[in-house]
C-alpha cells in the first residue's frame, strides 16, 4: 500500500437608590447601546467542557432556551475565533488555522439574526483530551465490491445531546477514509483517484471513533476483505 499525506483540514449593571434616581436610571438605561441592551437580552450559554487533542480544541455547550439565536462565537482571550450556526451545542477549532495554540481562555457568545451578541459564557481553558475511553466499535464486514471496498461496523456507542460519532478507517494501522455523523458504514475506492492512497485489497483493516469531546476509542478487530 502507498500512501502520500495531505494536511487538510465560543471562539455592569449599575443600581441606584432613592426615589430621585428612579426616573433617571430608567432614562440611562433606555440611551445604552444597543450591544449592551443585547447583552441583557439574550441568555448566556454555559460551557461543559473544552478538550484539545493535538491541533484541535473542541466545545461543548448547553444551549440558550431562545429561538432567535442563529449562532454561537468561539472567542479566545476575548478575541473572535469561530462562529457556528445553532442549533448545535458543540464545535471544534483547527488551532493553527486560526494561530491559536489551545492554552488560551475560550468563553462562547450566542448571537441572533440582527447580530447582538450575549454576555460571554464562563472562561475554559481546554484540558487534553481523554484517550481511548469510549467504547471500542466492531467491525462486522469487510467486503471488496469491484473495485470498491465496504465496510460496516457497530457503533462505539450511541449519540447524546447531539454529540455525534465520528469514525477513521485504517488500513494496515494507516488512516484512509472517514465516516462522520454517527454512520455505521462506509465505502471508497481501492485506488483513490488522487492518488492520496494505493492499496492492494490484502490489507487488514480496522475502525476507531472520535466524539465532539474529541475521546477516542481504541482501534476495532481488524478484518481483511472478503
Amino acid at each position: 500500500m502507498k500512501t502520500t499525506t495531505r494536511v487538510a483540514r465560543a471562539m455592569a449593571v449599575l443600581a441606584f437608590a432613592g426615589s430621585t434616581l428612579l426616573a433617571g436610571a430608567s432614562m440611562a438605561n433606555a440611551a445604552a447601546p444597543a450591544a449592551l441592551r443585547a447583552e441583557a437580552a439574550l441568555p448566556t450559554p454555559h460551557v461543559i467542557s473544552a478538550t484539545v487533542s493535538t491541533e484541535i480544541a473542541a466545545f461543548v455547550w448547553e444551549p440558550v432556551d431562545e429561538t432567535n439565536v442563529v449562532k454561537y462565537a468561539v472567542y479566545a482571550d476575548g478575541k473572535l475565533a469561530v462562529k457556528y450556526p445553532a442549533p448545535s451545542t458543540w464545535t471544534s477549532v483547527w488551532l493553527p488555522y486560526v494561530g491559536l495554540t489551545g492554552k488560551e481562555v475560550f468563553t462562547i457568545r450566542a448571537e441572533d439574526s440582527a447580530g447582538n451578541q450575549s454576555a460571554p459564557s464562563n472562561g475554559v481553558v481546554p484540558v487534553p483530551a481523554a484517550v481511548n475511553s469510549l467504547p471500542t466499535p466492531t467491525l462486522a464486514s469487510a467486503v471488496l465490491d469491484g473495485g470498491t471496498v465496504r465496510l460496516t461496523w457497530t457503533p462505539s456507542r450511541t449519540e447524546y445531546a447531539g454529540c455525534r460519532l465520528d469514525y477513521t478507517v485504517r488500513a494496515d494501522g494507516v488512516p484512509i477514509a472517514g465516516a462522520y455523523d454517527s454512520a455505521t458504514a462506509t465505502s471508497f475506492p481501492l485506488v483513490d483517484p488522487g492518488l492520496l492512497y494505493e492499496l492492494t485489497g490484502n490489507e487488514t483493516f480496522t475502525v476507531s471513533a472520535v466524539d465532539c469531546s474529541l475521546a477516542t476509542s481504541s482501534q476495532s478487530n481488524g478484518l481483511k476483505l472478503s
